[in-house]
């Protein structure tokens, strides 16, 4: 499916798309691929691209302090048949598959890495702030990508600061898994701007940040729960995507950061599918503001398990 905009264009593939359609929509015929990947989400990703033998670089000068490279962000050439490829395309949970960790994003572009390289560290560097603090912006994380995708729409300069003149498209997966995009300029950029963020852009990437958080702490808790709760993997599955970021993004506005005590919060909605985190009532717990978040968590699981008890005894 292909839409127009005013200053970008996007097409989107079905997140249940074949295979060999992804492979397709992510590498186009005649074009080169580059693989921006955060390093922070994927474990062990420098011996990966070691192993794979890709050319590769860090977007973050190493030099000095050489265990940064283990989470800083890496680009690489991408091969659509390599091993590495593969992984970074496929869905599976865990270091095999890092789709689930929503680690990467594809640039289409006719430049050297190096040229890359340098494009999307000056997007990352941004003027320090009035009280002179550095400003860093995670440029290539998906979810930093799909904030700034209505502001690209509406303002040709940013489109001009974000792809500057080498990259031709940005692929990239939704933060929430419902499908693919595939983000384009409608006319050809002539000269790169500087990126710069005014109050409503920032405002949208902070939330989107808030957003990522919630969905990595439902991750983690849900890992938990396949490793320990097996009976309740098959109830979990059924249930949407998207209800299930919903159940994890209330948790985490409620304070909570333990994925444990998110996992046993999950457990008791896959069990039961009843939503604790709105119904209401358990407003007194999860809305109390003299409750720290623990505890709020902790009266939740204690209410519920007081009344399946009393409805077990009739």
């Amino acid at each position: 499916m292909t839409h127009g905009a005013e200053a970008i264009g996007h097409d989107i593939l079905a997140e249940d798309a074949a295979p060999d359609a992804l492979a397709a929509f992510v590498f186009p015929p005649n074009t080169r691929t580059i693989a921006v990947v955060e390093g922070a989400r994927v474990f062990g990703l420098r011996e990966l691209l070691a192993e794979a033998g890709a050319e590769h670089l860090c977007l973050f000068d190493i030099s000095q302090n050489d265990g940064m490279g283990d989470t800083a962000p890496w680009i690489f050439v991408a091969d659509p048949k390599s091993d590495l490829t593969q992984r970074l395309l496929s869905p599976a949970p865990g270091p095999q598959g890092f789709l689930a960790a929503k680690a990467t994003v594809f640039l289409t572009t006719d430049q050297p890495l190096a040229e890359v390289r340098d494009h999307l560290r000056r997007l990352h560097r941004l003027p320090p702030t009035d009280d002179g603090r550095q400003q860093i912006l995670r440029i290539w994380a998906p979810e930093t990508m799909h904030a700034l995708r209505p502001f690209l729409r509406r303002r040709p300069d940013l489109v001009a600061a974000v792809f500057g003149t080498g990259i031709r498209a940005i692929t990239l997966p939704h933060p929430t898994g419902a499908a693919w995009w595939r983000l384009r300029p409608q006319e050809a950029v002539r000269e790169a701007k500087r990126l710069t963020l005014d109050p409503p852009l920032v405002q949208r990437l902070t939330l989107a940040g808030r957003a990522m958080r919630a969905l990595r702490l439902g991750q983690d808790a849900e890992a938990l729960i396949r490793d320990r709760s097996p009976t309740l993997v098959p109830p979990m599955d059924a249930l949407p995507l998207r209800r299930r970021y919903a159940y994890a993004r209330r948790i985490d506005a409620m304070g909570i950061e333990r994925p444990e005590t998110t996992a046993e919060l999950l457990a008791i909605i896959y069990a039961t599918g009843m939503d604790i985190t709105s119904e209401p009532a358990f407003h007194y717990a999860t809305r109390n503001p003299m409750l720290i978040p623990e505890a709020k968590a902790r009266q939740l699981t204690m209410a519920f398990h007081m009344i399946a008890r009393m409805q077990q005894e009739g």
